[in-house]
């Protein structure tokens, strides 16, 4: 896989015609070297991007990722592939101030004739691999100990005592 360029997620609407534009992107281990360490290992994931130019001055962007990931399993440590799937909308709309402060909905100013998804596609890949990693095979949750309590006997005799202070009155 060839190394991912900055500028490819550099995309220059301004000139595209209303209606959806497609767009692909093959992201490997490179893409995250701007970025600090991630809890996984040689990536292989391949991003789709769908953007929507609307006659009503906005954009829908709708991403979807798919691949493979190399991640420690949270129980046992061992090394396992990790198939990780995920999407995301984000709508973008033209004001007079650049905003980014809402999840789903981005500002550019006006004058904007260009949209880096770079850190969209970052967010998208971290936030596809589960905070809980378990190697295939293991079950979700295993019963460590015993909660339940069992009542088969009588109760113990020597609380006879306290049993009849709740009596007296």
């Amino acid at each position: 896989m060839k190394p991912v360029e900055a500028r490819e997620f550099v995309i220059p609407f301004i000139g595209f015609s209303l209606g959806v534009h497609h767009f692909k992107y093959e992201i490997a281990s490179a893409f995250f070297d701007d970025y600090p360490e991630q809890e996984f290992r040689d990536p292989r994931m391949t991003v789709s991007l769908s953007l929507e130019k609307k006659s009503n001055n906005t954009m829908d962007l709708l991403f979807s990722l798919e691949g493979k990931v190399e991640v420690d399993c949270d129980r046992t440590l061992k090394e396992f592939e990790l198939a990780v799937e995920a999407e995301r909308r984000l709508v973008v709309k033209f004001a007079d101030e650049y905003d980014n402060e809402d999840d789903e909905i981005l500002f550019l100013t006006h004058g904007a004739y260009e949209l880096d998804v770079r850190h969209y596609v970052y967010e998208l890949a971290v936030l596809s691999v589960p905070s809980k990693k378990l190697f295939p095979g293991l079950e979700e949750e295993t019963e460590l100990y015993s909660t339940e309590i069992e009542n088969d006997s009588e109760p113990d005799p020597r609380w006879n005592g306290l049993m009849n202070l709740n009596s007296e009155d």
